[in-house]
């Protein structure tokens, strides 16, 4: 069984980084979001993907 991790990012990272990333490279990501941000539950390599992304 994969290790699940959340990430937790603010609405612009997730327009202008996040969004584009996920679909293009097809990943499984579950989401929540609230008015500032967005909630990304998936397993640890995304996520880590995803923060590295962020990161550059």
């Amino acid at each position: 069984m994969k290790k699940r991790k959340l990430l937790k990012i603010n609405k612009l990272q997730y327009e202008s980084v996040v969004k584009d990333f996920i679909s293009q490279n097809g990943l499984n990501v579950q989401y929540s979001y609230t008015k500032d941000h967005f909630y990304l539950y998936s397993d640890e390599s995304t996520i880590n993907q995803l923060e590295f992304r962020l990161l550059g």
